[in-house]
């Protein structure tokens, strides 16, 4: 429901405002991301919500329309240069923090949602196949490690129930 409510009012805004700010948006996700591990009540063994008494709201939730807006509005800025691998590399980089943060609360589920966003925004700007395919391969190969490899060698990344 809030994502609904988030993606209706960003679809309101003028795009140009996205493109223009996409730093100071990008900036904002993670840092409210972040501040759920500080201010956030565990509930269940993970931290994912805020209390601001008359509201609780999960911001990896409104962080999921923010960092799409934010995304392309990096790969708006750099249109000329989706052919370079650096853009390619420099976007994975970006979209690396807040899926960390928010695989770390642990919720597993939202940052899949979030690396699928991540191959959206990409393959929307144009970003070319060839770099597609890799960040693709190397999405199996983490996902083969994560989920076989390190397991069987003892260390599991994930609990059961995100299995």
């Amino acid at each position: 429901m809030i994502g609904t409510l988030g993606l209706l009012i960003a679809t309101l805004i003028d795009a140009d405002h996205y493109r223009t700010r996409w730093r100071v948006i990008y900036g904002s996700t993670p840092i409210v991301i972040a501040i759920v591990y500080f201010q956030g009540a565990a509930i269940r063994g993970s931290k994912r919500w805020l209390d601001l008494g008359f509201f609780r709201f999960q911001p990896s939730e409104f962080g999921k329309v923010l960092f799409v807006l934010a995304l392309a509005g990096f790969l708006a800025e750099r249109s000329r240069r989706l052919h370079e691998v650096r853009t390619t590399l420099t976007a994975l980089g970006l979209a690396s923090i807040p899926i960390f943060l928010v695989f770390l609360q642990p919720d597993f589920g939202t940052a899949l949602v979030y690396c699928a966003a991540v191959g959206a925004v990409l393959f929307v700007a144009g970003t070319p196949w060839t770099h597609i395919a890799a960040v693709a391969a190397g999405v199996v190969a983490l996902a083969v490690l994560v989920l076989g490899a390190l397991p069987a060698a003892g260390l599991p990344v994930l609990k059961d129930y995100q299995q």
